[in-house]
Formats: structure tokens, sequence, C-alpha cells
């Protein structure tokens, strides 16, 4: 884990990944043929879903008790016998979970909690949205009424997306289905990736053309998504240290740059290379800006009537007034708050720690009812024979759902809508180059093709 793990990946033990959490997203681990499915590209031997998250059960493994002196140093302010006796009374795990990732993610960190020995009990690991996390922790720096509301479109650029989201904030506690949020794919990580690609890998290409050429491979577009060959790509890096260290220098000398006049010069192999911040802007930014635009006019129908603007997570969302008077055009009555840090992801947990003392945060209906549970609890209300949308709502109330908070949930099951990535996503007509390989598990071709029920033409479904 951390620098022991990259020193030992450097010495040949082992295989060494990070900035796989987005891979979790992907699918549910499956036997298949006498081996895990799916499995992901690598430079030597594809990698197994299953091998990432019981290294990440290995990772949470070392909160146990018997590990506490190991560990105490990694607690800013806490001696080892505080933490010791947090972790000994530790009741539930809260984490934050992207707007618009489904079961799969939830499902395999939950696993690998559990599998760690944290907590005996699903049912106390939570899931709350980045956004909930930002407004938790800063909650004394936000504009929030005393009385009335005001409308407040908030932004955090995560590692792996970029949240966006609506919400009337004021005197009472915003409710989660009041809430408009949803997820761009695309955020800190890939805005390091495009500005490597597009400002940095062409000067040390000119000089070495096939240097690395395996190892870089097909780049992607600039600003597009493309998560599943983003991650593809960074495995391949990570397997390249050279290369990787390398990229993640020259990527912190740009992130590093602060004026709109500066330049960064380094040097590679011997060549001088060096860019300017007008690039960074024209090439990276702004195409980041278009995407992020995008979503802002799906989200916000009237921007006049915006009154605050809350920014947050990396710091590089920030970079060099740009977005700010971006921002500043489109929402002209709005004030806008920078919250953003070159530690996010602290900020963000401590947030998250807050959610025992303000519940409202919470998705009560989301963590009582997942997707991949009300689908096993319909199959299992399912009779022999076709059947209207009452009866079987009054087959699940028998079985104890609540068939109002998730009524809608439930419709789109009975029309076909099985929960996102229920297949995984090699098995997908829209599977890109670099998806997740995985064997031909006929149950799940079927179910990724063909819907499992159909309307029948009374109006009921069969």
């Amino acid at each position: 884990m951390g620098e022991a793990a990259l020193m030992a990946a450097e010495s040949g033990c082992g295989l060494f990944l990070s900035n796989f959490r987005a891979a979790l997203q992907w699918a549910v681990p499956y036997w298949d043929s006498q081996q895990w499915q799916p499995r992901f590209p690598a430079i030597n031997e594809p990698v197994s879903l299953q091998w990432v998250r019981q290294a990440i059960a290995q990772i949470l493994a070392t909160l146990q008790p018997e590990n506490w002196l190991a560990i105490s140093g990694m607690a800013v302010g806490l001696t080892s016998t505080s933490l010791g006796a947090a972790l000994s009374e530790l009741q539930g795990i809260i984490l934050d979970c992207p707007a618009d990732w489904g079961d799969p993610y939830r499902f395999n960190l939950r696993e690998a909690i559990l599998q760690a020995g944290l907590i005996s009990q699903g049912d106390r690991i939570y899931f709350a949205t980045p956004l909930a996390g930002v407004l938790l922790q800063h909650r004394d720096r936000v504009n929030v009424p005393e009385l009335g509301s005001i409308s407040t479109v908030i932004l955090y650029l995560d590692v792996e997306t970029t949240e966006v989201g609506l919400i009337d904030l004021g005197d009472r506690a915003p409710e989660p289905n009041n809430w408009h949020q949803s997820s761009l794919p695309y955020g800190a990580r890939a805005l390091e990736q495009d500005i490597f690609a597009s400002l940095i890998y062409p000067q040390w290409r000119s000089h070495y053309p096939d240097a690395f050429a395996e190892v870089v491979g097909e780049l992607p577009e600039t600003a597009q998504s493309d998560p599943t060959q983003r991650q593809s790509l960074d495995w391949r890096w990570q397997q390249s240290y050279q290369l990787n260290d390398s990229c993640a220098e020259a990527i912190a000398q740009v992130k590093a740059m602060r004026s709109q006049q500066q330049i960064v010069e380094g040097e590679w192999q011997g060549h001088p290379w060096q860019v300017a911040y007008e690039a960074l802007e024209e090439q990276i930014l702004g195409s980041f800006w278009q995407r992020l635009d995008l979503k802002l006019q799906e989200l916000v129908a009237a921007p006049r009537q915006i009154a605050q603007i809350v920014v947050a997570g990396d710091s590089l969302l920030a970079k060099g007034g740009s977005l700010a008077a971006r921002l500043a055009q489109k929402f002209p009555q709005a004030t806008l708050t920078d919250l953003t840090s070159e530690l996010p992801g602290v900020q963000l947990a401590k947030g998250l720690a807050r959610l025992p003392l303000l519940p409202a945060f919470l998705d009560r209906d989301r963590h009582q009812y997942g997707d991949y549970f009300l689908l096993a609890e319909l199959l299992q209300a399912l009779p022999p024979y076709p059947f209207s949308q009452g009866e079987i709502f009054q087959r699940l109330r028998r079985q104890g759902i609540n068939t109002r908070v998730c009524q809608r949930r439930l419709l789109a099951l009975l029309e076909g809508k099985l929960p996102p990535l229920f297949a995984p996503v090699a098995l997908t007509a829209e599977a890109p180059p670099d998806a997740p390989t995985s064997r031909p598990f006929p149950s799940l071709i079927t179910i990724a093709i063909k819907p499992i029920w159909k309307p029948a033409s009374d109006c009921t479904s069969s």
C-alpha cells in the first residue's frame, strides 16, 4: 500500500495498481470457466476485478485492532489510543458515491468492507454523494438564509467525475428527492491525462517516436469521457514505472501554474519541453468547460434565478480564474464561493463524517432499496402467469416493500430497464475496444440482449 506497494512493484514483486476506483462500477465479479470474470487489460496479464476487490479488502483490513499502532500516524490529531478506541466502537461506515454511479460500485465496496471485517452488517454501510459531503463540511462558508431559500449550483471536481447539483438552500434541511444531481464522467484524472496527451507527450514523442509506444497506446480525445479507455491507459502507464513517474512529475508542474502569463519548462531524456498557460486554457480547460456547460444546461433551466455557485474539489477546477469568469457570465446574478483544495479528499471525508449529525443528507430510500435488491424481490414476486402492475405491486407489499418510495425504479424494471451495468460492459453492444474482457456467459449475454419480461397485449406483463 502506498510507497511500500510502489517499491515492491518496481522490484518485480506483484502488480502495482492505482486509480482503479472507476473499475468498481463496471460489473460485479462472477465465477465462470474456472476463473473470475470480468478481467481488465494490463501489460503482462489481465487483471481480475475480483482481485482488485480483494486488494481493497486487504487495505481496509489494516484498520483492524491489531494494526492500530501501525496506522496511528495516519490519523492526524489522534493518538493510537484514541484511534483504537474509535475503531473498536465502529458502528457504521460512510463512503461517497458519484450521483450517476449504480449498484455495482456500492456492491463491490460493501463486499470489500465486509470481507475486511470492519463491520458485520451491510446495512451499516452508507453512501452519500460528494455534493452532500461538500455542504456538510462547508455549511459555515455557504450562504444558507435563515428564512426562505436560495437556488444554488454546486460543482465538485472529483478524480473520476465532475459532480453537478442544483439545490434550494434555506431554513429547512434539504431532502434528497429535492436535489437535482448529475455526474459528468470526466474528472481530475481525465484532465491530467489530457494535459499529458495534448501538451507534453507530443514534445516527448518528437524526440523518441518509438519510446513507450506499447505503453502509451491509443490516447483518448481531449475532454471525451471514454471511461474504460482511460482506465486501461492508466493501468498501462502504471506498469511502466519510468513513464508513470515522468508523467506524474510533468503533469504536476503544469497543474502548479498560477498565472495566465506563466510558462513551465522541464526536461525529459535530456530534451527540453515547455507548456504555456495559454495552451492549458485553450486546449484543456476550454474543452472541459464546453462539456460542463452542456451538463449545466441540462440541469438549470433559468440561469438568472441562480443566486449562489459553490465550486469545490480539485483545485484544477478553479485554475487561473477562467472558470469563475465563465460562471459569472452564465449566472450573472450569482455569487461564487471557491472551496477548491489541494487535498479535496480530506475535505470530503470530513464532511461525510458529519452525516450522522445531519441525516437528511442521506438518501434513505436508496439505502434501503438498492437496485439489485429490488430486482431480486421483483423476481421472487413474479407469478408463473401474465400479471398486472397492480398485482405485482400488491405482492411486493406483502414481501414488506414500500412500493411508494421506490415506485419509479420498480416501473423501470417492469419496463425491462435493468440496473445500470447489471451485465458487464464487455457483454453489451456499446462496449468500447478497451472494455473489460469476459468469457461468454450465456445467461448474462441473454439478459444483455433481451428483456427478461415483456408487456402483453392486454396491458399485463409476462
